[in-house]
């Protein structure tokens, strides 16, 4: 019996670590064809009475810029904003990249009435980038029928997702735009979940699907050695 376990932790983690290394592999590839955004717009919205929000640069902007910025995006948007920071890092030894921040914080919120997200704004504001990253957090339990994957003339946009996470990746080709013609609403591709969130998910199924084997084995084990006592 001792042997039969053996053999069978062997097995379970001779699996997982494959699909451990599997996913890694799916990881690092996604993310090296990933370059760093010009901006980098993280909209909390799991709150559902305050939207926060924060914007990073990947090098230091004047403050006058990124008040521009910031203007044009509560135009676009029509929000009021609060508690608004813009932050810029001085170079140092120990931070040889500094960059800049604007947060701030509204009683707007970021979802439309057809169940998508506000996206449209936030792509004009920044347009100015050529390439913009929006990562809207939402709580687990919200289902997104916006816009998702989509191409026109003016941008190319890539979404990612998992639960309560939203990920957008836009290039701008065309910044000369008033309006980008999104679907009002599109249903979100179930099958378009990233591969590494799949990977996980069927390891953790596996763990515990051998766990409970395991703890069955093991039962019958100390049954079986106190008969024979």
């Amino acid at each position: 019996m001792h042997k039969k376990i053996g053999n069978l932790l062997v097995f379970v983690f001779t699996i997982i670590t494959i699909l451990h290394v599997q996913a890694s592999k799916e990881e690092k590839l996604e993310s090296s064809d990933m370059t760093l955004p010009d901006a980098l717009v993280w909209v909390s919205a799991s709150n559902p009475s305050v939207t926060n929000v924060s914007i990073t640069f990947p090098k230091v902007i004047p403050t006058q810029t990124a008040e521009t910025l910031l203007a044009e995006l509560l135009k676009e948007t029509g929000w009021a904003a609060v508690n608004i920071q813009i932050i810029s890092d001085e170079p140092s030894a120990d931070n040889p990249n500094p960059m800049t921040s604007i947060e701030f914080a509204s009683q707007q919120l970021i979802f439309t009435e057809d169940g998508g997200f506000l996206l449209e704004p936030f792509i004009k504001a920044f347009r100015s980038f050529k390439k913009l990253q929006i990562l809207i957090i939402t709580s687990p339990d919200f289902e997104y029928e916006g816009v998702g994957n989509f191409e026109n003339k003016y941008i190319n946009m890539v979404m990612k997702s998992s639960q309560g996470s939203y990920n957008f990746f836009i290039d701008i080709i065309n910044p000369n735009f008033t309006d980008l013609g999104f679907p009002k609403i599109e249903q979100l591709d179930k099958n378009a979940d990233n591969k590494t969130t799949t990977a996980y998910s069927l390891i953790l199924l596996i763990s515990v699907i051998i766990a409970i084997l395991v703890f069955i084995l093991t039962k019958k084990y100390i049954k079986q050695t106190h008969k024979h006592k």
